[in-house]
């Protein structure tokens, strides 16, 4: 038999002491994943600050729904809504009183201008007349002393002139009727006058000269219109009477 060496047992202790005193000294290191990357250790601190904000928040929400529900008007007792109703009504009537007052301030102040339009419409038409009488009067003075008939004639011609202006000025127009058909709506017939120089139902002569208003008729005409002469017709008549006895007689047999 081989003979073992008398220190060998003591190195194989003191080789496994050393070992399990090295295996005891290293701990065993976990196992990295794919996902996992090297670097430092993520800190759990922002996570639970996280954690914190979300119940605050949470918390906020429930306080403002809770100061919403607060804050709601409550109901209000129905002295409270008669009180506000009698309030309305006498803010209404208040209202009513005033727009009555006004109309009747409009309806004065209506009245008056009607009044005063009627009393004093003519104003202007009476101050374009003012200077046509200061003209006639010039004319007679004119007229009575060195003037002579041809002048004083000239004069009143001018005067004319001016009053048709100043009538045209307002609207009121001459009504053109010598020579035209005769027109009910315009003239008014004073007279048939028997002619062939015109047609029948024509103006022949005018009496008294007619003038429209703003196109509505102011004052007719008053004209003769002509008419066809009786004679002409009694002697065309007699004519044929006596050509159509002819024949009678030519046709009538004689016994």
């Amino acid at each position: 038999m081989a003979k073992v060496p008398a220190g060998s047992g003591k190195k194989d202790e003191k080789g496994k002491n050393a070992s399990e005193s090295s295996s005891e000294a290293k701990e065993p290191e976990p196992m990295k994943t794919g996902g996992e990357k090297d670097g430092p250790p993520v800190s759990e601190a922002p996570s639970e600050e996280k954690g914190k904000a979300a119940e605050e928040g949470v918390g906020r929400e429930s306080g403002a729904t809770e100061e919403k529900t607060d804050a709601a008007p409550a109901e209000a007792s129905p002295e409270q809504k008669a009180e506000q109703l009698i309030k309305e009504n006498e803010e209404l009537k208040d209202k009513l009183v005033r727009l009555m007052a006004d109309f009747d301030n409009y309806k004065k102040r209506a009245t008056k201008e009607k009044s005063d339009v009627i009393q004093f419409g003519n104003e202007g038409l009476l101050k374009d007349l003012l200077p046509i009488i200061d003209n006639i009067e010039r004319l007679l003075t004119y007229s009575y002393g060195e003037g002579n008939w041809k002048s004083f004639q000239e004069g009143i011609e001018l005067l004319l002139t001016e009053v048709s202006r100043t009538l045209a000025k307002y609207g009121v127009e001459p009504i053109e009727a010598l020579g035209k058909p005769f027109d009910p709506n315009l003239h008014q017939a004073m007279q048939r006058a028997e002619t062939d120089e015109a047609e029948a139902d024509t103006v022949v002569e005018v009496y008294q000269k007619g003038y429209l208003y703003r196109g509505r008729l102011l004052r007719p005409a008053l004209v003769v219109v002509a008419v066809s002469p009786s004679g002409e017709d009694g002697k065309k008549g007699g004519e044929k009477d006596g050509a159509e006895n002819e024949e009678t007689d030519e046709k009538t047999p004689i016994n």
